[in-house]
């Protein structure tokens, strides 16, 4: 085989390469032969995922890959690899990377943030997506930048100011551009320097209502209109209680003429006048005429049968532009785009009576939904749900004829449910075996009182225990007899000597996430808990060094948390 592999020229090798990660590639290809060996060190196009990375694939890319082979490259400070911006910075200089196209960054703390200083030294950089979760840090990307996005995590809870760094950025050449937040004023100033622009997410921020007022003159003193193709506005609630009306809408809106794709999000009240059916197909008409995809979602609305009736009449509907609304009347959205795709089960169908679209079309809807909470035993649904990845799980009667099981991959066991470790077992191995991640919100079984079932689910990689924080006679139990290959762990714990028990038990682990709840935690005496002490308390750990492993500590809020990235046993000799 390998003799065979080394009659393929290295272009076939680039083109497979073309199509994967780099610590795929290495993983896969390293060390089979000198030939490939040759070909991996001289290839110019690596593309580096560090989200959700294994510790010892990160290490193996920076100990076989040069800077200069890097075109797109992806850091994360998430959870499941903490501390890894650090880690990097600690290894290579962000301007190494010479022939970098495209850098993401994900939670990247104070602490790792200063490089993006220095980004304008990559000549070549044309894409950066920037992820936050604390303050914007300061950014001076390259003058070929064309794509720009910065937004928050989906877990964040504040609101940053992007303000500040407009004046840092070059949007000469900039076509992508994605702002969580915005204010007016500074969304002026980037049109008037951002010429090239055809994609525009932003959410705009009012201060007061005179600022909201900018919107009906926005493009007063723009001497050329933007080309947008595609735009994603959405206008939120913010200090102040305010109101949109149409002019501030057909204010904004009017000179995009050439918008295909139009989505628009609106969280604050509205007159009627701004979702009237009519109004807005006079205005596509007279201004959007190449609009071929139209969503939006307005969520404060006060409405009645008649205005849905109006997006019944064949402009909207040969469009298919379908709408619905709540059974209260308080929302209006597109469907099946809005449609949730997380949802409870319900026996209910879609009524025609809040939807514009034909009962034929409903399945849509419901092919839309990859998340379902299953917790009561309903009558037999009139409607299947053919697409579900997830599902949380309470009653032991599932009706597979209403909900499709065979692309399942992750399942939640809810609190005081009905089902045990030993039928969860069981159904895992006997009907959705595709499972790999699982969260069991009860306490740990007891030996003693149930008949678990000898049953090694060794498809189980990240596994969850929110309750295993309750106090228990013996913190023994055998999970890795179950659990064998899990290697993502998230568990909340009373105490830190659970944390290296934990770590010992679950001997493919690569990541783990620890919480302790503000009740277990005594405030006069805070929780102690060093790398020093992990090595010293874990047995996997006590012959490693520190730089086998990262271990991030969390004591600022009121729920204390370790996060460990791990090496692999089988790279260490324990």
């Amino acid at each position: 085989m390998s003799s065979f592999l080394n009659k393929l020229p290295c272009e076939i090798y680039h083109i497979i390469f073309d199509y994967f990660w780099a610590h795929e590639i290495l993983h896969s290809f390293l060390n089979i032969n000198d030939y490939i060996d040759s070909i991996l060190f001289n290839y110019q196009n690596y593309k580096i995922n560090g989200q959700s990375i294994r510790k010892s694939h990160f290490d193996l890319i920076y100990q076989k890959i040069q800077p200069n082979q890097v075109t797109s490259l992806i850091l994360s400070n998430d959870n499941h690899t903490p501390n890894q911006s650090e880690l990097f910075r600690s290894r290579v200089s962000i301007e190494q990377f010479t022939r970098l196209r495209a850098f993401k960054s994900i939670e990247i703390a104070d602490e790792g943030a200063s490089y993006f200083s220095d980004l304008y030294k990559l000549k070549h950089l044309i894409s950066l997506e920037i992820i936050l979760r604390d303050k914007l840090p300061f950014i001076k990307p390259s003058p070929s930048l064309q794509r720009l996005i910065i937004k928050e995590h989906s877990k964040s809870y504040f609101n940053y100011n992007v303000d500040p760094i407009i004046t840092t950025i070059h949007f000469e050449h900039i076509r992508y551009l994605t702002l969580s937040t915005c204010s007016c004023k500074k969304l002026q100033e980037i049109f008037h320097r951002a010429i090239h622009l055809i994609s525009l997410n932003v959410t705009f921020t009012f201060a007061d209502k005179k600022q909201m007022a900018r919107l009906i003159n926005f493009h007063q003193k723009q001497s050329k209109i933007i080309p947008l193709k595609y735009l994603s506005l959405t206008i939120g609630e913010d200090v102040i209680p305010i109101t949109i009306a149409r002019a501030h809408l057909e204010g904004f809106l009017t000179p995009f003429t050439c918008l295909q794709k139009f989505e628009l999000f609106i969280y604050c009240h509205m007159k009627p006048e701004c979702y009237d059916a009519d109004r807005w197909k006079i205005f596509i008409v007279n201004n959007l005429s190449r609009l071929t995809t139209f969503n939006f979602k307005f969520s404060d609305v006060n409405i009645d049968e008649n205005v849905l009736d109006k997006y019944r009449q064949p402009f909207w509907m040969e469009k298919c532009w379908f709408v619905a609304t709540n059974e209260n009347y308080s929302s209006l959205y597109t469907v099946p785009y809005f449609f949730r795709t997380s949802t409870k089960y319900s026996s209910n169908s879609i009524s025609s009576k809040y939807t514009t679209l034909s009962i034929k079309q409903h399945i849509t809807c419901y092919d839309r939904v990859i998340e379902l909470e299953f917790d009561s035993d309903h009558r037999q649904a009139l409607h299947r749900y053919n697409n579900i990845e997830k599902i949380s799980l309470s009653t032991l009667n599932i009706d597979k004829d209403v909900i499709g099981l065979s692309k399942v991959k992750s399942l939640v066991i809810k609190e005081e449910s009905q089902w045990t470790f030993g039928k969860t077992l069981l159904f895992i191995k006997e009907e959705i075996p595709s499972v790999n991640d699982l969260c069991l919100s009860d306490p740990h079984p007891n030996l003693d009182v149930e008949n678990i079932p000898d049953i090694s689910l060794e498809q189980i990689k990240t596994l969850t225990l929110p309750a295993y924080e309750e106090p228990y006679d013996d913190d023994c139990f055998p999970w890795s007899q179950y659990f064998p290959c899990v290697e993502r762990l998230i568990a909340n714990v009373n105490s830190k000597t659970q944390i290296p028990v934990l770590i010992d038990e679950f001997r493919s682990m690569v990541s783990g996430v620890f919480y302790v709840d503000s009740r277990f935690i005594d405030r006069k005496n805070p929780i102690e808990i060093t790398s020093e002490w992990l090595i010293k308390n874990t047995h996997r750990l006590r012959n490693r060094n520190l730089n086998d492993f990262v271990c991030k500590i969390n004591d600022k809020l009121s729920r204390f948390s370790v996060c460990v990235w791990l090496a692999d046993d089988k790279d260490h000799k324990l």
